[in-house]
């Protein structure tokens, strides 16, 4: 009937629940076990805005206020759509520059990975990049662990920002176009899922030695 996440109470939310767990094991020690709760684009989008303060670790719901730039010339920001699929999934698409050309990328905030390019669209997304790899690795998703194949890009152009030895995992098929992008690259930052003005900000609050900034 209610969901109660901090100070936050969702009221009849739509609910799924998936079997199994996270283990993680060290002797001598209990067993650690991983609970999750995952909020999708259905709940997220009927606030005004949504912040991610990468550095405190806290993330800011508004359900009255609108977004307040502060200053506007700290933040960038990129065209944001939510999109709903046949199978009524709301999925988040996010226009912005990737390897030297603007990109509808889809935006996964529950994503610890930077970016996921299908295997069939990385040969044209790579001609102008100096990389190395593949490597084979295994990653953490909702329904389990995954292989996967990744590559390390020397430089690669993201966002207005330059990450050094970016990882780019492909080997993973989805439905929602060619592209996918997670968290990683933007540790340091401050994000606004700004729903009220369909707009992704971002503030560079970091001094990484990973970024420059262009």
């Amino acid at each position: 009937c209610q969901l109660k996440i901090g100070d936050i109470t969702f009221v009849h939310p739509p609910c799924t629940s998936r079997s199994g767990h996270y283990e993680k094991k060290t002797i001598g020690e209990e067993v650690q076990v991983t609970h999750e709760i995952l909020l999708g684009l259905g709940m997220l989008k009927s606030f005004k805005y949504i912040l991610f303060d990468t550095l405190a670790s806290q993330i800011e719901f508004s359900v009255q206020d609108s977004f307040d730039l502060n200053d506007p010339a700290l933040w960038r920001n990129f065209p944001m759509t939510i999109e709903t699929l046949r199978n009524n999934n709301d999925i988040l698409f996010v226009t912005m520059p990737i390897n030297g050309k603007d990109r509808k990328v889809q935006f996964d905030t529950g994503a610890a990975c930077g970016i996921f390019i299908t295997t069939s669209y990385w040969q044209e997304f790579s001609k102008s990049l100096d990389y190395q790899g593949p490597k084979s690795t295994r990653l953490r998703m909702v329904d389990g662990f995954k292989k996967a194949d990744y590559y390390t890009v020397k430089e690669l152009k993201f966002a207005g920002d330059v990450i050094s030895d970016a990882k780019v995992i492909t080997g993973l098929s989805y439905e929602n176009g060619k592209i996918m992008v997670g968290m990683e690259f933007f540790q340091g930052c401050v994000l606004v899922l700004d729903f009220e003005n369909g707009l992704l900000w971002v503030k560079k609050v970091d001094t990484l030695e990973t970024r420059s900034a262009k």
